[in-house]
């Protein structure tokens, strides 16, 4: 639900569910049922009055998961759905034309989530793997236009990724990283050629899941038309 209100502001709320299904099966071999999400989320956006090209957002929200699976307190080599996990976070972005020729789209969320239910006691209240509390990216396109170059264009941008527990409840942390990509597109009526790099400086980083971390993706270049 928006509304929009004098002044270029647009206050909202929304409400959602959804679903995820699950393999395997419990002691008893019975399947797991879907793991259920229920989210609240309210915020506002604003463009000021005749600036078409400037729109800023903000926005916080609750989310819950059950269904989770825990350990079988009675078999410990099977699971059971009667854990919980909760989020809470914040949403922020500003995207807009700071110049004829330069445009720029900067994003930043928190997310706390944390385990409310479980059959370990020591995990409730523990903070949950695989999220980090602060993600943020910068980008920015560029027109080569004034150089000269008409239909050409040249981005640049940031992605962060903060620290994130390691799923055990140890003190240790999987650190943080940051990655740069870039683009040089050119457009000439319906044609768009683009080339496009992810992880420009070839940065090695890890992505983890529970106790299971892996190499993040190296430098990966494409070429689209």
């Amino acid at each position: 639900v928006v509304y929009l209100a004098p002044g270029g502001w647009a206050p909202f709320a929304g409400y959602s569910q959804s679903f995820q299904p699950l393999g395997g099966t419990n002691a008893r071999g019975e399947r797991f049922d879907p793991t259920e999400g229920e989210q609240f989320e309210v915020g506002v956006r604003w463009q000021p009055p005749g600036q078409q090209d400037l729109l800023l957002s903000a926005a916080v929200y609750d989310l819950r998961r059950s269904n989770v699976l825990t350990p079988d307190p009675d078999n410990p080599q099977f699971s059971v759905q009667t854990g919980e996990a909760r989020s809470r976070g914040a949403e922020f972005e500003v995207r807009g034309q700071v110049s004829r020729h330069l445009e720029v789209v900067g994003a930043y969320a928190y997310t706390d989530r944390r385990i409310s239910r479980s059959n370990r006691p020591e995990e409730v209240g523990r903070r949950a793997a695989e999220v980090p509390y602060h993600q943020a990216s910068l980008w920015g396109s560029y027109r080569l236009a004034v150089w000269g170059l008409p239909g050409w264009t040249l981005g640049m941008g940031l992605r962060y990724t903060g620290d994130m527990a390691d799923g055990r409840g140890s003190p240790c942390r999987i650190p943080g990283y940051g990655l740069v990509d870039a683009m040089l597109a050119w457009q000439d009526g319906p044609w768009r050629v683009a080339l496009n790099a992810r992880n420009l400086f070839d940065k090695e980083f890890l992505t983890c899941s529970g106790a299971y971390c892996r190499h993040g993706s190296p430098r990966t270049v494409t070429v689209s038309a």
